[in-house]
């Protein structure tokens, strides 16, 4: 790909040198009249231009295959965390969560635990602020919670259920997860605010977007903040506190 727009200069280029050279002598020699010249260089110039603009199309069908391999092996991948037979479903209510003695390690093995022996319970309404130098598994102990990791040992609760056993698509669906990285989809900022309940109605949008909170909008009983607040100024990030305090009395806020 970095060899294909010099090569093929070069071989425009070099035909039209060769076309001078050639044809030049030819014209010298009166064999070859001027506007004949001329036109064969146009001709040869047109037909290298469409040949380089082919040789980028198949420079962009080789992107795209690298692209579709990639997207590929991610449709392809199989979650190792799935819902047990008997997952519940609607056993979400009031958003209490107990962590009774968890441990977290990314390997297979707990030689290098991140977590180890977390034990504390946040109610209904209360907001849990979790503190910690960089890279202390902040983020890795909120990710237990909607099970995008799995505990290696001990349990997390959820109104007394263990998530474990709470069907993914309910576990999920009733928290909402802000992250410290604003990642926005090719659309419109109503889709956008959307993403997380597509069926809520154009006021709905407009009132959390006038909120300053998007995440208001799917109204979760469990609400993680990762940081999220970090880039914003005091004044913003007072108002989208005093709006959570007001709009989710009753949501377990981390």
């Amino acid at each position: 790909m970095s060899l294909n727009m010099p090569l093929m200069m070069l071989v425009l280029y070099a035909s039209i040198v060769a076309v001078l050279w050639f044809g030049g002598l030819q014209s010298w020699n009166g064999s070859l009249p001027v506007g004949q010249l001329i036109a064969i260089i146009n001709y040869i110039t047109q037909l290298l231009m469409s040949i380089l603009m082919l040789s980028n199309m198949l420079t962009f069908f080789s992107s795209a295959k690298v692209s579709a391999d990639r997207e590929n092996e991610v449709f392809s991948t199989i979650s190792e965390i799935t819902d047990v037979d008997s997952a519940k479903k609607d056993s979400i209510h009031n958003g209490r969560i107990e962590f009774d003695n968890v441990s977290f390690s990314y390997g297979s093995t707990d030689d290098n635990l991140v977590l180890d022996g977390i034990n504390f319970t946040a109610e209904p309404g209360e907001t849990v602020a979790i503190r910690g130098a960089t890279g202390a598994g902040k983020s890795t102990l909120v990710s237990l919670i909607p099970r995008l990791y799995e505990v290696s040992s001990g349990s997390i609760t959820i109104d007394g259920s263990d998530t474990r056993k709470i069907a993914l698509e309910d576990l999920r669906r009733r928290r909402g997860y802000v992250m410290q990285q604003s990642i926005l989809f090719s659309s419109t900022i109503r889709d956008n605010i959307r993403y997380g309940r597509p069926e809520a109605t154009d006021e709905e949008v407009e009132q959390a977007a006038d909120f300053d909170c998007a995440a208001l909008l799917i109204q979760p009983t469990i609400l993680i903040m990762d940081d999220s607040t970090s880039a914003l100024d005091v004044a913003t990030e007072s108002r989208i506190r005093q709006m959570l305090k007001k709009r989710l009395r009753s949501s377990t806020i981390f």
